[in-house]
């Protein structure tokens, strides 16, 4: 099996879609950040300078007594090359690193991590006006030998709270760098929900479509600091190989159809914006739109949903059987589908032949018919068929 490439604790790995990546590592606090990142909804703007995650799931079996954990997320380009050599935002983000280790590295020699944290965090408070100059040395840092204005050393959460706001200025030093500043601006969003990212270096930042263009993201988080509670329930689901599964898992196939789903959602907000917080859902039911008996074709609906005005929102759902279809059936689906909520008259005589015509405009190819009356980007009829609904 080709291998992209392997660091300390795992391997990236590719998948059929060459968008998205597998990640196989036995590096807990990389499963457990991409756990958390998806334990909330993210707004597009909010994977700007962090690589998208779609899943992630610990295995039943362990290597070396460690645990092993399988991560879904976007590919990346130039990883190791975003950052420019001994830059400015080069440095800074070296400096970031060595800081936030410095906290790490504090609370896990403390006899009581949490209660330490909570004493940084009490110091931290106190030195929200700390300027760069206070903290440029970072020899000086990495000693632990700062001293505040009384002129006394600093020891214990005092030096980690010093460390903590000195990540915090390099943080902001980083969103300064017109390239690469998506990075210091995730490095800071997580900071402020919780989570020091402890081992963010330049190789492990590369470059991925954002908004069409190539902006920066940290591609593997390293080693994790949690600054509060607010992730303490957070968990990494276990992989159920046992006889209750479904009988058609999300597994690959659903993140396949994730992938393309995100993609397109992409692709048609740049041209109808107000589809880009559209939502995908995979029902386990057998018929879409809730009816009892249903064609072997319908396999997706677009829908909204929600009261008020204000209030409704949309979303493209897929019966799980649909799973199983063609890479080329699920691109033509999404994209008719999405072509549905893109439409200013979706009620009106001849929606679906309207989706079709906007799924193409958007898409850059037709929408055809296999032999199933299924939407396809692959061989078939080129228009819809006349004895489906119109």
């Amino acid at each position: 099996m080709e291998v992209y490439g392997c660091g300390h604790y795992g391997c990236v790995l590719p998948t059929a879609d060459d968008r998205v990546v597998w990640k196989v590592t036995t590096d807990a606090d990389e499963a457990g950040f991409v756990a958390a990142v998806l334990s909330r909804p993210q707004t597009a703007k909010e994977w700007h300078g962090l690589v998208r995650y779609h899943d992630v799931v610990k295995l039943p079996r362990r290597i070396r007594d460690r645990s092993i954990y399988v991560i879904l997320r976007e590919s990346a380009q130039d990883v190791g090359d975003a950052f420019t050599s001994y830059g400015l935002g080069w440095w800074y983000l070296k400096l970031f690193q060595i800081s936030a280790d410095m906290v790490r590295r504090a609370a896990r020699r403390s006899k009581d991590p949490q209660e330490f944290m909570a004493a940084t965090r009490r110091e931290a408070a106190l030195l929200q006006n700390l300027s760069m100059r206070e903290v440029e040395d970072w020899k000086a840092l990495r000693a632990r030998s700062l001293r505040d204005l009384g002129g006394r050393p600093l020891r214990g959460p005092q030096s980690a709270a010093v460390a903590l706001a000195a990540c915090r200025l390099y943080g902001e030093g980083i969103e300064l760098r017109h390239d690469v500043g998506d990075v210091g601006s995730a490095l800071l969003r997580w900071m402020g929900r919780g989570i020091l990212l402890c081992d963010v270096h330049p190789q492990n930042v590369g470059r991925a479509p954002r908004e069409g263009a190539m902006g920066a993201v940290i591609t593997d988080p390293g080693h994790a600091l949690l600054l509060d509670d607010r992730h303490d329930n957070i968990t990494v689901p276990t992989l159920d190989p046992g006889p209750g599964r479904v009988e058609n898992p999300p597994g690959p196939r659903g993140h396949l159809l994730r992938s393309i789903f995100e993609a397109e959602r992409a692709r048609f907000a740049r041209h109808y914006p107000h589809l880009v917080e559209t939502e995908l859902v995979v029902s386990r039911a057998t018929c879409n739109a809730g009816q009892r008996t249903c064609a072997t074709r319908d396999v997706a609906h677009a829908e909204w949903w929600g009261r008020g005005r204000e209030k409704r929102r949309q979303r493209v759902v897929f019966v799980r059987r649909a799973l199983a279809l063609p890479r080329a059936n699920l691109i033509a689906i999404v994209r008719h589908e999405l072509g549905h909520l893109a439409d200013p008259t979706p009620n009106a005589p001849g929606a679906e032949v309207r989706a079709d015509r906007i799924a193409a405009e958007v898409g850059g190819e037709p929408i055809r018919y296999d032999s199933h009356d299924l939407q396809t980007v692959g061989p078939g009829r080129a228009r819809r068929p006349a004895y489906l609904h119109a």
